[in-house]
Order: C-alpha cells, then structure tokens, then sequence
C-alpha cells in the first residue's frame, strides 16, 4: 500500500486499486490526513457497484409497489451507509471472489435500506405533511402582530434566496417545517415535492444542503 498523506486527489488515481485495497483505503476516512484518499476510494466503489446495485434495487422495489425513483434514493442510502461504516471483511467471505463477496454484502445492506424505508419513518409522521412554500400558513389565523412577524420572515428568506431559486426556500421551507431528527421526510411528501418542483430526489438533496449552508452563513454574518 502506497503512503497516504493529505492532499487535493483525483478519484482517478485509485482506478488501478483493487476492491480489497479501496475498502481498506476507505476504513481510513475517520484519519483526518487521509479523508481524501478515504473519498476517492469510495467513489471508485461506487462507480464500480452503483449500477449493478440499484438494478438489483429496482426489482427489490418493484415486488414492495415501489418507483424507480426509491430505487435511486435506497441505493444511495446503502453506499452512504458503507461510507459511514465500511464494514466489509474479506475474512468472512464464503464466495468463490471478493467482488462477489462484496455484491452480497452490498445486497443484504440494501434490503435493511429498504426495510427501513417502508416502515419507521411513517411512525412519526401522521400523513398530513404537506409542501410548504412560505412561513405563513394559509389554513391558521394569526394576530395582526405575529402576522407582521411573519411577513417579514418571509422577505427576508425571499431575500436570502435571492441569489439561489425558488425552489431553494420551498424546499428548506418544507424540511425545516416537517423533517423529525433522524428521520428522512415520509415517502408521500417527498414525491410530491419531487412532482410539485419537477425535480429529482438527487437535486432537492443538494437544493437543501445549499439552502441550509446560505441561510446558516448569513445568520453567521457572512
């Protein structure tokens, strides 16, 4: 194994490294001096694996009355998963290759994505989830102070996304009113976010991050 050490690394540089190299690689994420060459290791598996894994997925999803878009998200939650804990032990493998070996290890964890994805998160959600497009609610009454209050609010987020879209503070708005800690938002609000903004699970991924990384630095006075 090559000496790691901290610099700017193209993901292309691992291409040459076996499966069993970029898992050790990618064990290395916690090392504060190694996190590059962590992240470009588990891109390399992840180009190697994605499209066999969310084929996999799709028929898994398919027998569940599932989409191709919760395809998509389960399969990202599985490599996030390996990313956050790379468990994978080639000690324990029983198949003929590690590359097999590893297709398994990436099924079993996509099953438990899946699993999970069905069930706990309509616990605490009640189904009256909606999208939300402003801090003022159209169905509650507010007294002429707390109105103003939110009036203004609402300006100042309309400034702040300002430089982004619109979709930017929809999609903030909805997370901020509705996600519970721990807890992806329940499966209906998410498709009709998805449909309302004509956008896929992947981009309204970033638009949040982005939203929330604008409004977080201009509440630090950046």
């Amino acid at each position: 194994m090559v000496y790691l050490n901290q610099y700017h690394l193209n993901w292309e540089e691992l291409e040459p490294y076996t499966l069993e190299e970029l898992v050790e690689v990618l064990k290395l994420r916690e090392d504060e001096e190694s996190v590059a060459w962590a992240n470009a290791a588990f891109t390399n598996i992840v180009f190697r694996y994605r499209k066999d894994a969310l084929e996999k997925c799709t028929v898994m999803c398919r027998k569940s009355y599932l989409t191709e878009t919760d395809a998509e998200e389960i399969t990202t939650r599985a490599f996030n998963k390996i990313y956050l804990r790379p468990t994978f032990n080639k000690s324990k493998c029983k198949s003929s290759t590690i590359e097999e070996c590893f297709r398994f290890y990436l099924y079993k964890i996509l099953r438990n994505e899946l699993y999970d994805y069905k069930l706990p998160d309509e616990i605490v959600y009640n189904g009256s989830e909606h999208v939300v497009t402003s801090v003022i609610q159209p169905s509650k009454e507010y007294t002429p102070e707390k109105l103003k209050e939110l009036q203004e609010m609402d300006r100042r987020l309309d400034e702040i996304f300002s430089s982004l879209t619109p979709n930017h503070k929809i999609i903030y708005l909805t997370y901020i009113h509705h996600e519970k800690e721990g807890k992806y938002l329940p499966p209906q609000l998410r498709k009709e976010l998805r449909d309302l903004l004509n956008l896929k699970q992947s981009t309204i991924r970033v638009y949040k991050m982005q939203a929330i990384e604008l409004v977080n630095s201009k509440r630090n006075g950046k």
